[in-house]
């Protein structure tokens, strides 16, 4: 019935013939409630609608259209529309996501991917697949968090297969003069998210109209995300028409207005202390969902459900990796650190333990699931000192008791279960 229903939305969506007719079909085909992944064109339909050099209402229009479906009583539609996000996050430019986190604070939806109560009572398998919709929901949910406030993305711009031939294809000469590249924003010549006119970036992955030096993401003067005039998200004019993003002159907004601007990622294994302590938890929340992205019962023989946990299976390496750095960073800070500080780090640690043997359960579980066997090359965890936890509560215990004002904020223990073990869903 849901299937049928949706078909007839398409055909009265190629009847009406709007502008948005190709972006609200390939939301649809991409998350109909049939058993298969979502369709390579439909992702890459909507992948190029929501790059860089897109219009940034487009951008949104995709992202509502997408979340709209995430409301679908149907456990195949949610789940399918959630690795329609997913794949954006990983194959889109950082523009998507900064685009994403603005239209949470402009609608307040700001864990729209957060479906911890979700629930299907068609059959019994599909309590089954409901789990696996809620841990999956919830880790894209934290995901996004620690984007926001860290700009940390454990798979960034993850090349497609096309995105990686072309590379190929461009070191052994091909495509000098941009011949296959999109004439209106498809994939330009020498990045894999080209400007207008389909040239690439000399030295940016995110090409602008003319592919000018000096940006990562250039427009033709060079500027962050620049326009023509390079205003700091620029517009034809650089004037703010498109809310705080440039719009045309006179104000009006924009139509290609440019996306806005990332802020530097924050990196666990070199930040100062204050830092450490306030984003170090935030990595170990993220490591915890992830933790629990474990298919059990009829989810675990799913083949739907299996594509979208390797996904996540793909991304573990990276977010272990970023959290056992700013682990690092702590045992070579903690000894020099105030007392409130010390015994958070204390914590931390411990938790860090806890992650470790779970880390190891996960991977356990994940090579039980013979389509999973061969996805990653597992790794072997090696045990963390057993002696240091001691060293560190030694040292607490003679540890300085006064504390700047300034870091008081920051070096508090944590409060009603903040860490990534209290609160799971």
């Amino acid at each position: 019935m849901a299937l049928a229903k949706d078909k007839a939305k398409l055909a009265v969506a190629a009847v009406k013939g709007e502008e948005t007719q190709d972006l609200y079909v390939a939301v649809t085909k991409a998350t109909l409630p049939d058993e298969v992944v979502p369709k390579e064109k439909h992702v890459r339909t909507l992948r190029i609608a929501c790059s860089a050099h897109s219009p940034r209402n487009t951008v949104e229009y995709v992202i509502y259209k997408l979340g709209k479906r995430l409301s679908n009583p149907s456990w195949l539609v949610v789940l399918k529309s959630a690795m329609t996000f997913h794949r954006l996050l990983r194959e889109c430019d950082p523009s998507f996501q900064e685009q994403m986190l603005r239209f949470a604070d402009r609608t307040g939806r700001h864990h729209m991917l957060a479906l911890d109560r979700f629930a299907d009572h068609s059959s019994k398998d599909a309590w089954d697949y409901s789990a696996w919709v809620r841990v999956y929901s919830m880790y894209l949910n934290e995901r996004l968090d620690v984007y926001r406030t860290m700009r940390f993305d454990p798979e960034g711009n993850v090349a497609t297969p096309a995105q990686q031939q072309q590379q190929q294809q461009q070191m052994a000469g091909g495509y000098a003069n941009g011949s296959a590249a999109g004439a209106t924003g498809g994939y330009g010549a020498q990045g894999p998210y080209g400007g207008p006119t389909g040239a690439g970036a000399a030295a940016g992955p995110y090409g602008g109209p003319t592919g000018a030096y000096g940006s990562a993401y250039g427009g033709p003067t060079g500027a962050p995300y620049g326009g023509p005039t390079g205003g700091p998200y620029g517009g034809l004019t650089g004037a703010n028409g498109y809310g705080s993003y440039g719009g045309a002159p006179g104000g009006a907004a924009a139509t290609a207005a440019a996306p806005p601007q990332a802020t530097a990622s924050i990196k666990l294994k070199d930040c100062a202390t204050p830092e450490l302590l306030q984003h170090l938890p935030r990595m170990q929340r993220l490591m915890g969902r992830l933790l629990m992205c474990i298919p059990e019962g009829a989810a675990s023989a799913h083949p739907i459900i299996l594509t979208s946990c390797s996904w996540v299976l793909k991304e573990s390496r990276s977010v272990y990796k970023a959290a056992s750095e700013g682990v690092m960073n702590l045992a070579d800070k903690i000894f020099e650190m105030e007392r409130a500080q010390a015994l958070q780090g204390i914590e931390l640690y411990k938790d860090n333990l806890a992650l470790c043997e779970r880390l190891n359960a996960y991977y356990a579980a994940m090579q039980n699931l013979p389509a999973l066997r061969n996805i990653i090359q597992y790794p072997q965890l090696a045990p963390l000192p057993a002696d240091f936890l001691t060293a560190m509560e030694e040292y607490v215990r003679e540890a300085p008791k006064g504390l700047d004002p300034n870091a008081a904020g920051a070096g508090s223990p944590r409060r009603g279960g903040a860490g990534p073990l209290a609160g799971n869903t």
